[in-house]
């Protein structure tokens, strides 16, 4: 079971790795060179070494788009999606990070990793989150109340 994160540095790498402090994110425009370019064949070689149990996606939709995972490869990219006490649900802000942090915590603390989407929807629900499916998306339900009108 491995935990990678993203840079628009230095790729894939794993979550524990120190890396130092740099000024380049997932949008920068660099003049004759794509990150894209860069990033998507060099993380192709590495998406099927990391076959056996779902690939859980939790990078921007941004960082995502610079390497994607292969179609044959098993992966579920997460959404973040708050909910209101009426069941509203509306695109969370830059409180994904969080929830997706409080997500990955709970795994972490858990008795045993996940191995099924049932196992991660139980660890979310245990969590506080609800964990929603389709397709390949998954979609962390985070709950809320709105605040009072004064």
């Amino acid at each position: 079971d491995i935990l990678l994160v993203q840079s628009a540095l230095f790729g894939l790498i794993p979550a524990m790795n120190l890396i130092p402090y740099y000024r380049l994110s997932g949008t920068t425009r660099l003049p004759g060179l794509s990150l894209k370019d860069v990033w998507a064949p060099a993380h192709s070689r590495v998406w099927p070494r990391l076959e056996g149990a779902p690939l859980i996606d939790l990078r921007s939709k941004v960082y995502a788009e610079l390497a994607p995972i292969p179609s044959d490869v098993e992966s579920f990219w997460v959404e973040v999606v708050a909910e209101d006490t009426s069941g509203q649900q509306r695109a969370m802000n830059h409180f994904n990070k969080k929830s997706k942090g409080e997500l990955i915590h709970a795994v972490l603390n858990a008795n045993q990793l996940p191995k099924t989407i049932a196992d991660l929807r139980r660890i979310a629900k245990k969590a506080g989150f609800g964990l929603e499916q389709s397709g390949r998306e998954l979609t962390l339900v985070v709950s809320y109340s709105p605040p009072k009108a004064s």
